[in-house]
């Protein structure tokens, strides 16, 4: 059978249809080239010299590199494979000794030349194109700071590893078109020998001048790697379970999370992780199989490390006396701790001398441990191994590049706080081709056992950091917080104890700010780059910022750590009056109390200027003035929602009382019984004194007394209440003792700032809402629908049963249930009152019903302004406007009660608008899930020894599970 002839395709690069190497049939393509021939040859003949010419005399830029070089071409097509497009556009050229054929048939094809000189001229164009934009992107990075030019037309490129790998792709294709061209032969026509050599020329120049500026990039990046603040990140790249049999990971993995995500504990996950071995055993009866099962441990410990979980830490022995921290020696690969503690607080005081190490067991060896110990974990390792996760550089970068859409602020990123924060060299921050972040830092204490063991309690202190310049989609991820380390109990440090567990992380943070961390390598940059971190914001309650910034208390005279404002001026709402405390005046004074050598001289000052030295003050950049924010969460729901439904307006609940019933029967009651009630009810009785007391003794004491008419006994079942009522109606009340109202304090009690409790007044009309209300905001709440994502009040709302609420239940009450309830009951259509008993008396209280509905529903609009996920300058003068009057009506309201720091603390709110964006952006809600997440952590509440021991690694390493690729 014949072998059937193929047609032969050929590629057309035609002027008249516009075709651009387009492979056509051949008939096709000899219409297209007899339309348009002629002109073609006569025009590209005469393009060829001046373009020739042309390149002798022009591209200065390129001119170094080779005497020769060409021009400069316009803006490229959009890319092309460089291969594929030599391959496919190259023409087959016969050998020159290949006989040429006859004018007959140069009549119907076009020469060997001429369609070379087709091919030569269309590369030679992309080419030129190519190089054009080679030249530019060359020009705008060949400066020193790694940063595209200010004051020109916007780059093509936003950071230098982008130019970099665009570079590095241009020169591939510039060799490989070197070399193609170079193979082709020619058949001796001068006119393609010398157009082949331009060309030569020219990608030469293109390649030499992208190695040099490769090669200077390179310089610069091992410069920078052999100086100090170089880490190493490429652990973070060769995880060693990558190459695992995905059975053995599988099963880790599973034991890993049951032990740290869902807090099972240790025994229980190693008998899971026992009886997967012995599963996989039946299921892998081949022999080979067996090396599989060899690798799966039997310890859950083991698997944990497999993982590569345990984040970088650094145990101190914290001294438990002064809280000062001392920092290991390593030696014959153990921790060695000084035996005591030598900090001397003033110069010419006495070291501290407390013990600080004790004898436990490492590796089956006894060596000092410390008592109190404090793991602090390392910054630059947490926010390296942040870095190295993929898709977080990009999230920075579009974070960072995000602004202000007119009038508005969305995110605490286009806020003044961080677009405005100024670099070590004196430029904006964030403008910078390294990975530049801000971050916000909370201190918080809690109790671990979370109130649930009677008679334990414990104060352990939450140091925690959260990167800002992550979107705020994963920016609260357990995974992105920054724990810094968990301040030991069982008290909180008092005044500057806490400055000694600051001072590692100030240290790194310096170090971060100023000279930056070198990370060898990033997912975007093989080759690693630099990365600097700022501190714009301290967000924390009022007692958790005082301590951490060494400002006084809010029971101090000096209340107010960013105005002068005295506990004397407290209702003094007029805040154009405030004076502000400047940053000049708070550095003198902190600096003043640091150099006092005595207590009594420091106690002096703190008293005068309300102020003490902080850590956080050896941060360059960092304004105690303008970072320390007023915490919306506390300041708005904890303290004035709370407040204002508790004090201002008032309940007063009634139910069955809960203690055990006894039938009421006719029995005989032991005299000895009577006459030892007797005598308690003249010795001054209590009513825990009298519930000893069984009731039919009870009745005849009330009997003796003639108070029996007294007791209403309205149920089923007699109760001991009412009798102990109606007996303590005629006791004498006890003696008060007054001798220790005043209690003088001594040693590490005496530095404590210890909130004193105000007397409480009260409401001369009394509490508002009676048990009818309560039950009916009750059954409003239970009838209320609302969005799935908003919190609910409790069911048993305004009754003690329903303990402590939490912010987001106060804030639903506040915006919603409160003010429609209390509109439905004390107000119909004309405003009147629905009961109405005495015209005098209940005219007087229904207006004070109103007013106090007024006053709800102003304190309800200026929490809907200042939680708003938007702000701009009309959000803060509208929340100014509803706070004021609701704090002038709050005074009308109860003028026998002085204003609380928190209401002065909220006016101070909207100057923290513009500065740091919505309020959602820096209140305490991330960093209360923290704790939330740490208080489940099991520590078999071991009283005596530091909780951080077995809270901290557990929560470090429940994070590393997020980092884990």
């Amino acid at each position: 059978m014949a072998r059937r002839k193929d047609k032969r395709l050929r590629l057309c690069y035609c002027t008249a249809y516009k075709c651009d190497g387009v492979v056509l049939p051949e008939n096709e393509w000899n219409q297209h080239r007899d339309l348009s021939q002629a002109e073609q040859i006569r025009s590209l003949e005469q393009d060829i010299f001046e373009m020739t010419l042309n390149d002798a005399t022009s591209s200065p830029s390129l001119r170094a590199h080779n005497e020769d070089t060409t021009s400069a071409l316009p803006t490229p097509p959009p890319p092309v494979s460089p291969v594929r497009d030599m391959k496919e556009t190259s023409p087959t050229v016969d050998s020159p000794d290949q006989k040429v054929g006859t004018a007959s048939d140069s009549s119907h094809q076009v020469t060997q030349a001429e369609e070379m000189f087709q091919y030569l001229f269309h590369l030679d164009e992309k080419l030129h194109q190519r190089k054009h934009e080679v030249e530019k992107v060359l020009s705008e990075w060949n400066h020193s700071d790694d940063l595209p030019p200010v004051n020109r037309e916007p780059s093509r490129f936003n950071i230098r590893q982008e130019a970099q790998a665009f570079l590095e792709g241009e020169d591939a294709w510039f060799r490989d078109t070197s070399a193609r061209v170079q193979a082709i032969r020619m058949a001796g026509d001068a006119t393609n020998i010398m157009l082949r050599d331009a060309m030569v020329v020219q990608a030469s120049a293109v390649v030499n001048a992208i190695l040099e500026q490769t090669k200077r990039w390179r310089d610069d990046e091992l410069k920078r790697a052999g100086e100090e603040g170089f880490y190493n990140t490429d652990r973070h790249f060769s995880h060693p379970l990558r190459k695992s049999n995905p059975i053995i990971v599988v099963a880790l993995f599973m034991v890993v999370v049951l032990n740290l995500m869902a807090n099972v504990a240790r025994l229980p996950c190693n008998f899971v992780l026992r009886m997967m071995k012995v599963l996989l055993g039946e299921a892998l009866r081949d022999p080979e199989d067996k090396v599989i099962l060899e690798q799966l441990p039997s310890d859950t410990r083991t698997a944990r490390s497999k993982f590569q979980l345990d984040p970088t830490t650094t145990t101190y022995a914290s001294c438990p006396t002064c809280s000062h921290i001392h920092k290991p020696n390593r030696i014959d690969n153990h921790d060695v701790y000084p035996s005591r503690c030598q900090f001397k607080r003033y110069d010419d005081s006495q070291p501290c001398g407390a013990r600080l190490t004790k004898f436990g067991a490492n590796d089956g060896q006894s060596v000092r441990v410390p008592i109190r110990p404090y793991l602090a974990q390392s910054f630059t390792a947490f926010v390296g191994a942040m870095y190295t996760r993929e898709g977080i550089e990009e999230a920075i970068r579009r974070t960072n590049r995000t602004f202000a859409q007119g009038q508005f602020i969305y995110d605490i990123n286009q806020a003044d706080a961080v677009r405005n924060l100024k670099g070590p060299d004196g430029k904006i921050f964030l403008q910078s081709d390294e990975i530049r972040t801000a971050w916000s830092i909370s201190y918080d204490g809690f109790n671990p056992l979370t109130n649930k063991a009677a008679g334990k309690s414990l104060s352990v202190g939450s140091l925690a950091m959260v990167c800002l310049s992550l979107p705020p989609s994963i920016r609260y991820r357990s995974e992105n917080i920054f724990l810094a380390g968990l301040i030991p109990g069982p008290r909180q440090p008092a005044l500057d104890g806490l400055n000694p567990f600051l001072t590692p992380l100030v240290e790194e943070l310096n170090v971060c700010y100023h000279r930056g961390t070198w990370f060898s390598q990033t997912p975007e940059c093989v080759d690693g780059r630099r990365s600097r971190e700022a501190v714009v914001a301290v967000v924390a309650d009022l007692p958790g910022s005082r301590k951490l910034t060494g400002c006084a208390g809010h029971s101090a005279t000096k209340f107010c750590s960013l105005c002068y404002l005295t506990k004397r001026d407290i209702n003094n709402l007029d805040h154009s009056a405030w004076r502000l405390v400047t940053y000049e005046e708070h550095c003198k004074a902190a600096e003043a109390w640091k150099a006092t050598p005595n207590k009594a001289a420091r106690k002096r000052l703190y008293k005068k200027n309300g102020v003490r030295w902080s850590t956080l003050l050896d941060l360059s950049y960092w304004d105690p003035t303008k970072c320390i924010v007023v915490d919306g969460m506390h300041t708005l729901f904890h303290c004035l929602v709370a407040h204002h439904f508790r004090e201002v307006i008032g309940t007063q609940w009634k139910e069955p009382a809960e203690e055990d019933e006894v039938e009421e029967r006719d029995i005989q009651v032991p005299e000895q019984l009577v006459l030892k009630a007797r005598k308690m009810m003249n010795s001054n009785p209590t009513q825990s004194k009298l519930h000893s007391i069984t009731i039919p003794v009870l009745r005849i004491l009330c009997a003796e007394y003639h108070v029996l008419d007294q007791v209403q006994c309205g149920w089923e079942r007699v109760r001991k209440q009412p009798f102990i009522n109606a007996l303590m109606s005629v006791a004498g009340p006890a003696p008060i003792n007054h001798e220790h109202d005043h209690v003088v304090l001594e040693g590490d009690l005496a530095d404590m700032e210890i909130d004193q409790p105000e007397k409480k007044l009260d409401n001369p009309y009394g509490p508002l809402l009676d048990t009818k209300d309560l039950r009916q905001i009750q059954a409003d709440i239970a009838n209320t629908i609302r969005p799935s994502w908003r919190t609910c009040a409790p069911k048993n709302f305004g009754t003690p049963a329903q303990g402590k609420l939490k912010a987001d239940q106060w804030r639903t009450s506040i915006e919603f249930d409160l003010p429609v309830s209390l509109m439905k009951m004390w107000a119909d259509a004309d405003g009147q009152s629905h009961d109405v008993n005495s015209d005098d008396v209940n005219s007087s209280l229904r207006a004070h019903r109103v007013k106090t509905v007024e006053s709800t529903m102003f304190l309800s609009m200026a929490i809907r302004w200042a939680t708003s996920h938007r702000t701009s300058l009309m959000h803060g003068e509208s929340y100014m406007h509803h706070m004021e009057t609701y704090l002038r009506g709050l005074r009308v309201l109860r003028p026998d009660m002085d204003l609380h720091p928190s209401h002065h603390n909220a006016l101070h709110l909207p100057d923290f608008f513009p500065r740091f964006g919505p309020i959602h952006g820096w209140w305490m809600f991330p960093f209360e899930r923290l704790i939330g997440l740490l208080q489940k952590i099991n520590t078999n509440f071991k009283i005596g020894e530091s909780p951080t021991l077995s809270l901290l690694p557990a929560e470090l390493t429940k994070y590393g599970m997020g980092q884990v690729n």
